[in-house]
């Protein structure tokens, strides 16, 4: 891994956190595969796999049912293999007007790839506050 790689993670969240999807989408590109933690609301029994399903499944779906989503990185920490990202989403789930955060997840970027080669929430939590 390198700082690229870590620069690559960096840029992913931003677009995110800017509401530029097309930015984000583009830098995940078509052989991302997108793990979300068990018991979380956008998860699946498989990856999704690639940009489109990323957006389709859990993008779209986030930014429709979480207002003023703010994703809070506090730190990245570059293992080799991939990027752990230690931060919080935080926000107003629509219908239910509650604030929630998920904390925890881990972008795994290639350091000889232009694009994250997955991403998984691992013991990722929802927190009511």
């Amino acid at each position: 891994m390198s700082s690229t790689s870590v620069a690559l993670v960096e840029r992913f969240y931003a677009a995110v956190a800017a509401g530029d999807p097309t930015t984000a989408l583009e830098i995940l590109g078509r052989h991302v595969d997108w793990h979300e933690a068990p018991g979380m609301p956008y998860a699946a029994e498989h990856p999704y796999h690639g940009a489109r399903e990323v957006a389709e499944h859990v993008l779209g779906p986030i930014t429709a049912d979480i207002d003023a989503l703010a994703l809070v990185n506090r730190e990245l920490i570059d293992l080799g293999a991939s990027v752990v990202v230690v931060g919080r989403y935080m926000g107003t789930a629509v219908p239910l007007s509650f604030r929630a955060a998920a904390l925890n997840n881990r972008l795994g970027v290639p350091a000889t790839a232009g694009a994250p080669s997955g991403l998984s929430q691992e013991e990722a939590g929802a927190l009511m506050v």
